[in-house]
C-alpha cells in the first residue's frame, strides 16, 4: 500500500494559470494516496488538464473568472471542502511541485504522528532551488540541522515555503484559516508564525521538514521562472502591504524576527512532540514488522 492513511487523506492542489504544470502534477499522482481536490483560481482549464489525473477521485472548485483569487483565498477555499468532506490529514500542494514517489504522503503522516508537528509545519524545505535560499549552488541542502526522533528524523532550514504542506485538519480549530488581508504574499508566514505563538510550532529561522524530501518531491519551476505572482505588476506594492500587515499583527517584519538558540529550539521541539505526538499511528506499522 502507497498510503496507509489513504481513507483520511485529501490532497488540495492549487493552480493559477499554469495548465501545463498542474497537468505534471496530476499526473504524478497515484490514485491511491488519497482523494484529490483540484482549486482553479485563474482561467477556466480544459477539459484535457483535468483527464490527465489518473484516477476517479478529483474534486474540481472552480474559483475562475476575470480575476485571479489571491493564493491564501484559494487555499482556505480547498481546505473548508477537504475539512467538511471529514478527513483529517490535508495536503496542500502548489502547481510547480511534482511527485517523485508517492510514499511521500505517508511519510509526511507518520513524521507528523511521531513528532507532534501537525500545523502546517512539515513544508518542502528544498522549494525553489537555489534561488529559495535553503539550496547550495552546487544542488546540496542548506539543512540547519537534523533532529532525530524514535522512528525518524526531521531536517530544519532556515527559510520557509508552503508548496507542499501537512495540516492535520484538527489545528484549524486552534489556528483558524489563512489571513485573506494578505494578497499573495506571506499568508504562509503568518500561518506558521500563528502556530508558533499557540505552541504547535517551531521557531522561526528553524523551519522543519521531513528527512531528505527531495527523494520525494521535485520542482517543476527551479527558480520560480514561471511564477504568475511575480510576473504582476502588483507584486511588490503586495509584498509591502503584507509586510506591514505582518508587523502590525506580530510587532515584528517577517525578516526582522530575532532569531532563537537552538537549545531553545529543541525544548520547543520536544514540547510538541510531549503534547501532540501521536504514537499509536504508529503501531500498525510496528505489529506488521513482527508479524512479517
Amino acid at each position: 500500500m502507497i498510503n496507509r492513511f489513504s481513507d483520511q487523506t485529501a490532497i488540495g492542489i492549487i493552480t493559477c494559470n499554469r495548465p501545463d504544470y498542474v497537468k505534471q502534477v496530476l499526473e504524478s499522482l497515484d490514485p491511491m494516496v488519497g482523494t484529490v481536490f483540484l482549486i482553479n483560481a485563474g482561467e477556466p482549464l480544459q477539459k484535457e488538464v483535468i483527464s490527465s489525473f489518473n484516477g476517479n477521485d478529483l474534486v474540481v472548485i472552480d474559483a475562475s473568472g476575470p480575476k485571479p483569487v489571491a493564493v491564501g483565498r484559494a487555499k482556505n477555499q480547498v481546505m473548508r471542502k477537504m475539512r467538511h468532506a471529514g478527513y483529517e490529514y490535508l495536503f496542500l500542494i502548489e502547481d510547480d511541485v511534482r511527485i517523485k514517489d508517492n510514499k511521500v504522503f505517508e511519510k509526511y503522516v507518520e513524521t507528523a504522528a511521531e513528532t507532534g508537528l501537525w500545523a502546517g509545519q512539515l513544508s518542502y524545505g528544498t522549494h525553489g532551488g537555489t534561488t529559495g535560499g535553503n539550496v547550495n549552488a552546487d544542488g546540496t541542502s542548506k539543512v540547519k540541522d537534523t533532529v532525530d526522533y524514535d522512528h525518524c528524523s526531521i531536517d530544519l532550514y532556515g527559510q520557509s515555503f508552503q508548496a507542499f504542506t501537512l495540516y492535520h485538519a484538527n489545528v484549524i480549530k486552534i489556528l483558524g484559516y489563512f489571513d485573506e488581508y494578505y494578497v499573495n504574499a506571506a499568508e504562509h508566514l503568518d500561518h506558521y508564525y500563528n502556530a508558533f505563538i499557540k505552541g504547535l510550532g517551531s521557531y522561526f529561522w528553524y523551519f522543519p521538514d521531513i528527512e531528505n524530501s527531495s527523494q520525494y518531491l521535485e520542482d517543476i519551476d527551479d527558480g520560480h521562472t514561471g511564477s504568475v505572482i511575480r510576473k504582476s505588476p502588483e507584486w511588490r506594492e503586495n509584498m509591502q502591504r503584507a509586510w506591514g500587515w505582518f508587523r502590525k499583527k506580530w510587532h515584528y517584519f517577517p525578516d526582522k524576527i530575532p532569531p532563537s538558540p537552538q537549545e531553545q529550539v529543541l525544548e520547543r521541539l520536544n514540547f510538541i512532540e510531549e503534547n501532540y505526538s501521536r504514537k499509536d499511528l504508529l503501531k500498525d506499522e510496528k505489529s506488521d514488522e513482527q508479524t512479517e
